[in-house]
């Protein structure tokens, strides 16, 4: 379960990247919440955002793959903080995978830090009876120096994150604060390892009023 969440965490980087790169300059960014981070002493302001996608966004792109999320997604807001819930997975009457809550947290520095390059994403999961927060297992934090990327960024390997708020505003909106401190080390594929040579100690406070109920990327990389 937690590889195809994980699929569809990616699909959901890859729609924003498509967005921001083709629909940026017609659509106005607004802003929905903060994480502040420290990397190896180096302070960093980021914010979670979201923006109306133009209906004519997909004009002009002729990538087929970009040009069908964006005719996908033409005229709706799309946030960079969404959940996902999911059932319990259940075979038999035995019950494989529990009911989960799946957050994933997306922020970006604004152009005036190393020309926007800097990114933060906070994952994790909480079982959707109880609300409790996963274990480290189910918490996946990546932070992105040079852009976004899957063959050049940092990981946290050893550390862990902790929850000071989480609020249902409305059957379609949470707001969640919580922090997070460990090791970040250097990887250079998808397939997360802890890498001794190259680590940055990393701690982060985030606060995101707007986490968007969305299964837009779950359905495109789910349909038939």
């Amino acid at each position: 379960m937690k590889t195809l969440v994980s699929a569809v965490l990616v699909a959901v980087t890859l729609l924003l990247a498509a967005l921001f790169t083709h629909a940026a300059a017609q659509a106005e960014t607004f802003v929905t919440g903060t994480l502040g981070a420290k990397v190896d002493g180096m302070e960093l302001r980021l914010h979670s955002s979201y923006q109306t996608v133009p209906a004519n966004a997909a004009d002009g792109v002729t990538d087929p793959r970009q040009r069908a999320i964006l005719e996908r997604v033409a005229g709706t807001d799309q946030h960079t903080a969404t959940f996902m819930a999911r059932e319990a997975m259940t075979m038999g009457g035995m019950v494989l995978v529990e009911a989960k809550l799946y957050v994933a947290i997306g922020t970006r520095a604004d152009g005036s830090e190393a020309n926007g390059a800097h990114g933060v994403d906070v994952r994790f999961s909480l079982a959707l009876d109880t609300l409790d927060l996963a274990t480290l297992d189910d918490v996946e934090v990546y932070y992105y120096p040079r852009g976004w990327s899957t063959s050049d960024f940092y990981a946290l390997t050893d550390g862990g994150i902790t929850l000071t708020t989480f609020e249902v505003v409305d059957d379609t909106t949470l707001s969640i604060a919580g922090a997070v401190t460990g090791t970040l080390s250097h990887q250079t594929s998808f397939d997360v390892q802890h890498n001794l040579d190259d680590t940055l100690q990393f701690e982060a406070v985030f606060d995101i009023a707007r986490v968007i109920g969305s299964s837009t990327a779950f359905d495109m990389l789910t349909a038939e």
